[in-house]
């Protein structure tokens, strides 16, 4: 019975990590690439860190909530 139980979350867990991954791909290294090649319209000062922060808690949270989900496994 566990097994069954458990498995959905086990694939749900990781489908929100990967989500998590590319949150923080999306919102702070492509960003860094982008102004590490000096290519236009990339936001610079501040603010560009302002919204990278905001991308990390994001995928923070998402992270988060995969390890909870993961903590109602079944023995």
């Amino acid at each position: 019975m566990s097994l069954i139980h458990n498995d959905p979350l086990k694939l749900t867990a990781t489908l929100m990590n990967s989500v998590a991954a590319a949150v923080f791909i999306t919102g702070v290294v492509a960003p860094l690439v982008a102004l590490s090649y000096d290519l236009p319209g990339t936001n610079r000062g501040p603010a560009a860190a302002l919204v990278s922060l905001i991308w990390i808690l994001a995928a923070l949270g998402i992270h988060l909530l995969a390890r909870a989900l993961l903590g109602k496994l079944k023995p």
